[in-house]
């Protein structure tokens, strides 16, 4: 599916450790973890009610373009971000393939 520019903005939420949008009172999110390295996504979750409108491509997409701007790696966990990068080969340089730092990138 496009991305949807009528999604509601992508705000973080550190102290949960997860990217969220809203839209009333459903919430969507992408669970990450901070490493030395950059960002591990750890998952994507859309409620029933926002799915097929774009809510995960922006959370993914917020993610890694969040990961670009601090300069870091990202390890992708979960596997509707790993599907969307495929789709979007030009976030492959931001991958890195295992949670080590000292890994090739």
């Amino acid at each position: 599916m496009a991305e949807n520019e009528d999604v509601p903005p992508v705000h973080d939420n550190p102290a949960e450790s997860r990217y969220e949008v809203r839209h009333g009172d459903d919430l969507a999110f992408l669970e990450y973890s901070r490493q030395p390295y950059g960002t591990t996504i750890v998952h994507t979750e859309v409620p029933k009610s926002l799915e097929g409108h774009g809510y995960a491509a922006k959370l993914v997409k917020f993610a890694l373009d969040e990961a670009r701007l601090k300069g870091e790696k990202v390890v992708l966990i979960c596997p509707f971000a790993r599907a969307w990068v495929q789709r979007h080969p030009a976030y492959a340089d931001l991958i890195q393939s295992t949670q080590s730092p000292q890994s090739p990138q």
